[in-house]
């Protein structure tokens, strides 16, 4: 078996984001796709239809969802809880390349919500030698540390799971390494090499594909009996490791739009010039030669008794429908975009539930987040074990209090409404509150509630009210 060969599941699924990838690319890459995403039309020849290509712009609304739903997940920084204290250098520098997890998951978390999936695979660096022991002095003299590496969808070939006691178990993964690296005859020169990158429990092994065949170049022992690599699935999830793209029907209506707009760019351009129309014109001139009329405001047009010359020009109907039909799409992706963030409910609500209850847990953009969360965790958990550290790395909450815009106000009123109508209690009215970013993130409903509680009530000043006694007479009249 060829170890290059990609899995029938890879196949497949980079045929679902090869679009989505693509515009996440932008302009360029959608316009070296050529024919592919904008089709040329029949009749038109080569040269029109590149200088249509060229004159193409990209509207795109799936790289602005991605971005805006990333600064929402990130809007406030990841917090860790129980973190063991040989795993903060790791936060610092998860990558070995000077970034920060928070930086790290921001970028694993837009490259998921692209192709639907991303991975991540834990290893260590480590100056003892292999197959030691680790010890305490090892992990805080920094001579083991361990590093995460981020892989994109396409890079990873094959994920092979076998059942054991009734689980799923990762037993192998191929990952294609290719690169371009310094050519070793000349100094000032790169070439390309091929290489996969193949896990399995407890070993691993580097293949390079040579002149002469494919090569292993590396291989070694990890000392886990497990294969450190996690997968962040934000898409729809087919089988273990097996997503295709949550954003694939924006990225068909972005398709829409790319070449809706070329169209409309194409018949500005012709309707903005008009057609020059001759009758009665001689086509030769007296010696028998094809006449070469040149129109300009310093020329002259000449003709016979009958020759007449006018601009026709396009009515421009079309440009308007042209117009309607980009805002349209652009409407569509605008929804799309949005129900990101709007809470997803089966059956029958009540009104109060519908209410009070946050939107954002129950929507797709705070699913997401949680399987953020729940990957960042297990990657905290490898991390942990790769460096020898007894019981899990901690756990991790990624925010999830996103508001949609312009509701919080009116959450906050029904709250307060609830609150007065003795609804709910107190001390839940406080938590809602914080809940939708209203109360500072380091409030706390419980500590407020008992401070409340504490406080004497203020004392009542002025005189008493003599509610029972009538009032003065004071000009005897008797009334």
């Amino acid at each position: 078996m060829n170890v290059f060969n990609p899995s029938h599941a890879y196949l497949d699924m980079q045929a679902h984001r090869h679009l989505p990838r693509t515009l996440w690319a932008g302009l360029r890459a959608m316009q070296a796709c050529g024919e592919l995403y904008l089709p040329r039309e029949p009749g038109e020849s080569q040269p029109n239809y590149e200088v249509r290509l060229r004159r193409s712009t990209l509207f795109n609304q799936f790289s602005r969802t991605i971005e805006t739903a990333a600064g929402k997940v990130f809007s406030k920084p990841l917090r860790f809880v129980d973190l063991p204290p040989d795993l903060e250098p790791f936060l610092e520098n998860c990558d070995q390349m000077g970034n920060h997890i928070d930086i790290f998951a921001r970028d694993w978390f837009r490259e998921a919500l692209v192709d639907g999936l991303a991975f991540a695979c834990v290893d260590v660096s480590r100056t003892t030698p292999p197959g030691q022991p680790v010890t305490v002095d090892d992990r805080k003299s920094g001579r083991v540390r361990p590093y995460v590496v981020m892989y994109k969808a396409g890079d990873v070939l094959e994920t092979r799971f076998e059942t054991v006691d009734g689980v799923p178990v990762l037993t192998r993964v191929r990952i294609r390494e290719s690169r371009f690296v310094p050519d070793p005859a000349n100094d000032y020169a790169e070439i390309f090499v091929e290489r996969v990158r193949e896990l399995r429990p407890g070993s691993y092994t580097v293949y390079e594909r040579q002149a002469d065949g494919d090569k292993v170049i590396a291989t070694g022992s990890t000392g886990l009996s497990f294969i450190p690599f996690t997968c962040l699935m934000l898409g729809r999830r087919i089988a273990p490791m097996t997503a295709y793209p949550a954003l694939a029907n924006l990225a068909t209506e972005n398709l829409r739009h790319y070449q809706s707009q070329s169209d409309q760019n194409n018949i500005l351009r012709i309707v903005r010039v008009p057609l020059l129309h001759l009758a009665g014109f001689d086509e030769v001139d007296d010696e028998g030669n094809k006449r070469t009329v040149v129109v300009g405001p310093n020329t002259l047009l000449e003709s016979g008794e009958m020759g007449k010359a006018q601009y026709v020009e396009h009515s421009g109907a079309g440009v308007g429908s042209g117009f309607e039909d980009l805002r349209s799409i652009e409407e569509r992706m605008n929804q799309m975009g949005m129900s990101l963030t709007v809470r997803q409910t089966t059956g029958d609500i009540t009104a109060t539930e519908n209410n009070l209850v946050s939107s954002e847990a129950h929507s797709a953009l705070g699913a997401m987040a949680t399987s953020l969360q729940d990957s960042l965790e297990l990657l905290l958990a490898y991390a942990a074990q790769a460096i020898g550290l007894p019981g899990d790395g901690g756990s991790v909450i990624v925010h999830k209090t996103f508001g949609s815009d312009g509701n919080s106000i009116v959450e906050a009123q029904l709250l307060t409404q609830a609150r007065a109508n003795r609804d709910i209690t107190q001390l839940t009215f406080l938590r809602e509150l914080k809940r939708r970013a209203i109360l500072n993130e380091d409030f706390s409903p419980e500590d407020e509630v008992e401070a409340v509680g504490d406080e004497q009530p203020e004392p009542l000043i002025g005189s008493p009210l003599a509610l029972n006694t009538a009032p003065a007479d004071d000009d005897g009249d008797g009334e």
